[in-house]
């Protein structure tokens, strides 16, 4: 990669970073000016803080830091064909994990909650299991998005990658912006519900909207 390529892709990412964060810091305005810090902004506080530690497990941590090393010696010694059938298999056993550990998860809301915050009253508590259920498929979400985006900036694509939180905080700023234009009645609880319904739908976009790149990646390196 040439001098001038290397500084084109760098700050094709810095500014994708640079829109996410803008975006992050309307979602946390909003947050702010519809919850304040009320039970509900713990509430929410405490059931997204799974997804995020998922997020530094297997986006930023230990998998990535194992999986993009091998990833890269089995296309340089053994091809891309090989390398392309290993992305898949770890893709798939990936899936089949975080799906059972969301259902895990559901089921065991009730005692996350205890473990994170013994000291919420029953109200909080209520609402914190119902928005953990709800987020909790986020964690597959985000595993395969950050994996997904590990292998792509692998093979020099950074730009659209570098969006992905940026679907994130749109998803939550308009689910809940729409929201409120629809039902400017709706109570602060009826409120962080659709907020988190927003983690799930941002999620979606984190993850599908890698996947074509993805795809015409691996169709050219495998033909």
């Amino acid at each position: 990669m040439g001098k001038h390529e290397l500084i084109k892709k760098v700050g094709s990412m810095s500014f994708a970073v640079f829109i996410s964060r803008i975006l992050g810091l309307i979602r946390d305005i909003m947050t702010t000016a519809f919850w304040g810090t009320s039970y509900v902004a713990d509430a929410f506080q405490v059931a997204f803080q799974i997804p995020n530690l998922l997020r530094r497990l297997f986006g930023e941590g230990a998998l990535s830091a194992a999986f993009i090393p091998l990833y890269g010696e089995i296309g340089i010694k053994r091809g891309r064909k090989a390398q392309i059938d290993f992305g898949i298999n770890v893709l798939s056993i990936l899936t089949t994990f975080l799906m059972i550990l969301s259902i895990i998860g559901i089921v065991f809301a009730p005692l996350i909650i205890k473990l994170l915050a013994p000291g919420f009253d029953a109200e909080t508590s209520l609402v914190t299991l119902k928005l953990i259920r709800i987020m909790f498929p986020y964690l597959l979400l985000i595993g395969l998005s950050s994996t997904l985006i590990s292998i792509l900036n692998s093979h020099d694509y950074f730009f659209i990658p570098g969006l992905s939180s940026a679907f994130l905080n749109i998803a939550m700023i308009l689910s809940l912006g729409i929201f409120v234009l629809i039902k400017n009645s709706a109570t602060a609880i009826e409120q962080v519900v659709v907020w988190s319904i927003g983690v799930v739908i941002g999620g979606i976009l984190q993850t599908i909207i890698n996947f074509p790149i993805l795809k015409k990646t691996w169709l050219q390196d495998s033909s």
